[in-house]
């Protein structure tokens, strides 16, 4: 995997990890500068209270068991609830402050068994199609969701780097991580021991961002105007080749720097126009009735992207 493949992947990565902490429920119509920068702010703020609740309990408590910290306030459904901003005297950038944050939660064992709980049961669901499909019993599945955690953590360990602002320079450590990254992934294709189940399952992953998007536009669809089996992978397919053939822009040769402000406009009209490209190619494969629903459901995507790509100079830009 190249160097520049290598930070884009981690960079949407991280972002979106970013996002799912802050909370999933992220509304499209506050895609203004202004709104998503309070919305962004006031999440920043609640996740502090809660992290200085989280804490208090803890030192009260002792070691709290996995299930007793999932309980807490640290829930993700507590995350989300909307309720007034807490003021805080910390100051610093909004990336500072969360990364301050997350490194508290990160250090206290019961939270990492919270978390690890709760990664495990989301990818068993986003990983239910492709268990399906590879027919996988109880034990090959946790064997497999064991592996993904593994990789996932490695992964998290790496972007926690770039998230407080270490970047992706290509030191030794860094490096080193990579290298485990690409490990546990070889561990995955041998343990699927097959050339075409080792295809799907990249194929699934490559493609997760496609499936959502496909997901979202069959809830518009009528019944008798759901895609076939075989119109569903032809159109996955393109928006992945589309995506994958993309001509790209040099983004600077730091994770920061893709954020700074000379970039961020760089990066919206890259979202916009592999979107329309991808919007071209759907029309002739599609009904009216499929083909409106795709385009409802791809500017929504598109909207969402762009919020993300905004949010990403706020916190690791600082909007400069």
């Amino acid at each position: 995997m190249e160097k520049k493949n290598i930070v884009r992947w981690m960079a949407v990565a991280i972002v979106v990890l970013v996002i799912v902490v802050l909370g999933r429920q992220i509304a499209v119509e506050r895609n203004s500068k202004r709104i998503m920068k309070e919305y962004l702010e006031a999440k920043v703020l609640r996740l502090e209270e809660k992290n200085k609740e989280f804490l208090v309990q803890l030192s009260e408590e002792g070691n709290g068991s996995a299930a007793t910290v999932a309980g807490t306030a640290l829930s993700s459904e507590v995350l989300a609830e909307e309720q007034p901003p807490v003021e805080t005297e910390e100051t610093g950038t909004v990336r500072q402050r969360f990364t301050r944050s997350h490194a508290k939660m990160k250090d206290v064992p019961s939270w990492s068994k919270a978390q690890e709980a709760a990664e495990r049961a989301s990818l068993g669901v986003r990983y239910s199609d492709l268990i399906d499909y590879l027919k996988l019993d109880a034990e090959e599945t946790k064997h497999l969701i064991d592996l993904l955690i593994c990789r996932g953590k490695i992964g998290n360990e790496l972007g926690s780097k770039m998230m407080i602002g270490d970047g992706f320079e290509g030191g030794e450590e860094n490096m080193a991580l990579v290298e485990e990254l690409k490990q546990a992934e070889e561990e995955i294709r041998s343990f699927l021991n097959n050339p075409d189940d080792a295809a799907e399952w990249e194929f699934y992953e490559k493609t997760e961002g496609e499936r959502r998007i496909l997901s979202d536009m069959d809830q518009k669809l009528g019944p008798d105007a759901e895609l076939s089996d075989e119109a569903y992978r032809e159109l996955v397919s393109m928006m992945s080749e589309e995506r994958s053939n993309f001509d790209y822009s040099d983004l600077g040769e730091t994770f920061l720097e893709r954020y700074s402000k000379k970039y961020i406009d760089v990066q919206v009209n890259e979202v916009r126009k592999l979107d329309e490209q991808i919007i071209a190619r759907a029309e002739g494969m599609l009904t009216p009735e499929q083909f409106d629903a795709f385009m409802k459901t791809m500017a929504v995507n598109m909207e969402m992207r762009i919020a993300l790509v905004e949010m990403g100079g706020k916190m690791y830009g600082d909007g400069k």
